[in-house]
């Protein structure tokens, strides 16, 4: 580095010289050996040469051999560098009119970028305080203002959607270092292992939060740095610039929603620049132009731009809400039990996660704890600020000229029924087909593989973004549309349902029942529901979480709430549709009798019961999703009800589902119908508007001549939801006497692909005893006597004493002689059942 270091009376540093082979194919070794102040006199002497020769591209490359790493130099000597370049640029802008930083300016960028995180600052003080941090944002400045735009605009697209908040290398180093802690404490390792997993993850979580604030300052540097070159390029096409920008961001965001828990900084933002954005400049503007006539652009231009922010604010929706609960659906359900007293429980809103008693999760309490207070502190104040940005989001699609009445009408009702047009049609194609197929059971199942099939397909056209991260440019070009520039479906889907939530709280009483009884009748939404609903259960969720998926608890906690906020809208719509059917309103009983319909009722219902068997962990949502089953089968012809229930009580793979319906059974069996308005209860409407003194009309005089002249009606009959037939008696006799011999009998595999059950010996019943009896198969059996307590006055006595309350006595009695008297600990106690036997002499 002689040549470097002559004086200043030569013609400084030639091209040859510094890019001689001792200077371009430097080690580590030989990095290390020279010091700071060396190589900021290189960036001073070089600048000079690059400026007189003009070759400006050896001086990138010389920048870009010091600065390419940033861990090679602790942080005051990464300020001394980044000092020193930011006065070799100001001094360019002051003296030699901006050259230099116009022509490297669009290398710098990515180098900067790596000198923004710093593992010594902690943000315990103000940001003006971070190493580099300061030095790092004035050179963003300056490119900005004076750097090529075009250029410029360009790197910030390419490193905006390649940027990433990553936290894997952190969370491998703190496995290891768990691991060897553990190796070195081998002799407490049952005492010390629990703490040393809380200590571990909440020094993973400060880390991983320090890494997240970085991450919002790299993103905040890049998107300023794109906005200031936007502004400053000349253009007659803004549009390919506005689509270059809105799918670098959408990329970012893609990139990162997965990981990152406060996604709320990036979303505001990401709103802001939709909200803010001003075109180019055009490229020969005249020069008796205002600020009024400035931006004459072609109507085509104007159209796709205003094309393009939609699409974006709707893919903005359905990236950022992927992992929040809005509560759209929790809110209305608590308004339906204060206004009309839906259940007898208290008004319920939105309560803290019940997780912490999950049994997946280690026993350490304080460990279990202190995930879900992480986790809990993050996402509540996330989701706050969401649903705040969902609401402008809402107010801005209204101003780029989105009507959500209208789409929502066009592109989720009358859409939904185009979806399954061949099978609602009675001569629909695939009506055609299964009409030929005798076997009924058959027939149904063929139905719904096209059902889902056709959903999931659907789905997958319509979230491109969050399916497969391809980018917001695959939804440009790939539709029959002419200008080919899709809105998300799912993130209007979020905005309708916002919008309408939003106009249910307002005090407008005609906007409230224009959006009931127009938008918003149960078939359509039963349709709209079958079309999210069963892809969003198609998303596996893996829940067999080990430590290491504790330590990464931002992936493990999302992976269960994928698109949960898909669920709330649908549940929200359902909730809003039922709340306007009275009960004398045959809509849901029309289609329970409906050959076709009946399949997509009898699909909705197993889908939500699937959802709060497998998915929902929420007590609260749990208990609005099984007061929305059972309102729904009240309101079914009764027939489909005791076939639903039926069905999966036998059949459903989950046994908390299987509990629920038989309880739900024992409630529709033993509630009596409500009881429907009487004639003279017409009349009296009849007569409500006359006023005293009045001459009444002809048509009320006969009303009132007909009242006269007829006797009183008879009161009427109070009817079951389900009426307990023989048949359907004999039905839950043969269940219940499966669940006993379920709980206190044992399944055995017999050559790997036959499953029966056997009566077995003496020995193998006490090794099956002494194992202890499956809780779950005896909660179901308890819920079964509770199910025949509330129905035994309408059974004959002798079928409670042979089949009921014998057939429990003998085989508990058995199961004491088997098993002893000390069964295996925590096995429930079957004494319990001899205790619910004597309700039935009561």
């Amino acid at each position: 580095m002689s040549n470097v270091e002559s004086n200043e009376d030569n013609s400084g540093l030639d091209s040859e010289a510094f890019l001689a082979p001792q200077y371009t194919l430097l080690s580590s070794e030989d990095l290390d050996s020279i010091s700071v102040d060396k190589i900021c006199q290189f960036f001073h002497d070089a600048a000079k040469d690059a400026i007189k020769t003009k070759d400006f591209i050896s001086y990138s490359t010389l920048i870009d051999i010091y600065l390419s790493n940033s861990n090679n130099y602790n942080d005051d000597e990464m300020e001394k560098l980044l000092a020193t370049l930011h006065e070799i640029l100001r001094n360019d802008v002051e003296f030699n009119n901006n050259e230099l930083i116009y022509e490297i300016g669009w290398d710098l960028p990515e180098v900067l970028i790596n000198f923004i995180e710093s593992s010594s600052f902690k943000f315990k003080s103000y940001l003006s305080n971070a190493p580099c941090i300061k030095s790092s944002l004035s050179i963003f400045d300056l490119l900005a203002r004076y750097g090529n735009p075009k250029e410029l605009f360009l790197k910030a697209c390419e490193l905006l959607s390649s940027l990433k908040c990553h936290f894997k290398e952190n969370q491998n180093d703190k496995e290891d270092e768990q691991k060897e802690t553990g190796d070195a404490n081998k002799d407490e390792e049952n005492q010390n292992e629990d703490q040393l997993n809380l200590e571990l993850l909440v020094d993973q979580f400060s880390n991983d939060e320090l890494k997240e604030r970085f991450f919002d300052i790299k993103f905040h540097s890049l998107l300023e740095l794109l906005l200031a070159s936007l502004k400053r390029i000349h253009t007659n096409s803004p549009s390919k610039f506005l689509v270059m920008a809105i799918t670098a961001l959408l990329k970012l965001l893609n990139n990162n929603v997965d990981e990152i828990l406060n996604l709320s900084f990036l979303a505001r933002r990401l709103y802001v620049f939709a909200r803010d954005y001003i075109p180019p400049l055009p490229l020969d503007p005249p020069k008796d132009s205002t600020f009024d006539n400035i931006y004459q652009f072609s109507e085509d231009e104007l159209y796709l731009q205003r094309k393009l922010l939609q699409s974006f604010i709707t893919h903005l929706a359905e990236l950022s809400l992927k992992y929040t609960d809005l509560s759209l659906s929790l809110s209305f359900y608590s308004q339906l039990q204060l206004k009309f007293s839906l259940c007898n429980k208290p008004v319920i809103s939105k309560s803290k996660s019940n997780k912490e008693t999950s049994k997946n999760k280690t026993n350490n309490n304080d460990f279990s704890n202190a995930i879900q207070k992480n986790i809990r502190n993050y996402r509540s104040t996330n989701d706050e600020m969401l649903k705040e940005i969902t609401l402008r989001l809402m107010e801005l699609s209204q101003s780029f000229d989105l009507n959500l009445e209208e789409i929502f009408e066009a592109d989720f009702i009358n859409y939904s029924k185009e979806l399954y047009l061949k099978i609602l049609l009675e001569k629909g194609t695939l009506n055609i087909i299964s009409n030929s197929i005798k076997d009924q059971n058959l027939r149904e199942e063929f139905i719904i593989r096209e059902i889902f099939r056709i959903s999931n397909d659907d789905f997958k056209r319509n979230s491109l973004i969050s399916m497969n991260g391809n980018g917001f440019s695959k939804k440009i070009g790939n539709d029959n549309d002419n200008d080919g520039i899709k809105l998300s479906k799912i993130g209007l889907l979020y905005i309708c349902f916002f919008s309408f939530s939003e106009k249910l709280d307002s005090n407008e009483e005609m906007t409230k029942k224009k959006i009931i009884s127009s938008l918003l009748n149960f078939k359509d939404v039963l349709l709209l529901s079958i079309r999210f609903l069963i892809p969003v259960l198609s998303i596996s969720n893996d829940k067999n979480l080990t430590l290491s998926d504790f330590l990464s608890f931002r992936i493990a906690e999302k992976r269960n709430t994928v698109y949960t906020e898909i669920k709330d809208c649908i549940l929200f719509g359902l909730w809003l549709s039922i709340s306007r059917e009275c009960l004398t309103n045959n809509d849901i009983k029309d289609i329970s009798k409906d050959k076709n319909l009946r399949i997509f009722l009898k699909i909705l219902l197993q889908t939500l019961t699937t959802i709060i068997s497998v998915d929902e962990k929420e007590n609260n949502i749990r208990q609005s999703i099984y007061t929305l089953i059972v309102k729904i089968l009240s309101l079914s012809d009764e027939e489909f009800c005791w076939e639903f229930l039926k069905d999966s009580i036998e059949f459903c793979p989950y046994s908390n589902a299987r509990i629920a319906m038989v309880g739900i059974l024992k409630d529709l069996l033993t509630r009596n119908k409500p009881v429907i308005k009487d004639s003279i209860s017409n009349i009296e409407e009849n007569l409500k508007g006359m006023k005293i003194g009045e001459n009444p009309s002809e048509e009320k005089t006969e009303i009132l001549k007909q009242s006269q002249s007829q006797p009183p009606s008879l009161p009427p009959r109070s009817s079951k939801f389900i009426t307990l037939t023989n048949p359907r008696l004999q039905e839950i006799i043969e269940l219940f006497k499966r669940s006993v011999e379920e709980t206190f009998t044992v399944s055995i595999n017999k050559d790997d692909d036959e499953n029966f059950t056997i009566s077995l010996d003496l020995e193998s019943k006490k090794s099956k005893y002494t194992n202890g009896i499956d809780e779950n198969d005896f909660k179901l059996l308890l819920t079964y006597l509770n199910l025949l307590i509330g129905i035994k006055n309408m059974v004959p006595k002798e079928i409670i004493q042979k089949d009921v309350v014998s057939l429990i006595e003998e085989t508990v009695k058995e199961f004491k002689e088997v098993a002893g008297k000390n069964p295996k600990e925590n096995s429930p106690n079957v004494d319990l059942l001899l205790f619910i036997l004597e309700n039935f002499s009561k």
